[in-house]
């Protein structure tokens, strides 16, 4: 596992919209799709920064 920092990231209009229907929804499925396949990599990927 990559040392953890605190992170700032941009969130694009549609992820911040499928993040809001997934806070209103009860869809586990989707919003683990969403976490594993947009939110987990783009974390990943900043960490990686220096």
């Amino acid at each position: 596992m990559r040392r953890l920092k605190d992170i700032q990231m941009e969130l694009s209009t549609d992820e911040v919209r499928e993040i809001l229907s997934i806070a209103l929804g009860e869809d586990r499925e989707k919003a683990m799709a969403f976490i594993r396949d947009h939110l987990a990599k783009k974390v990943d990927k900043k960490l990686q920064e220096r």
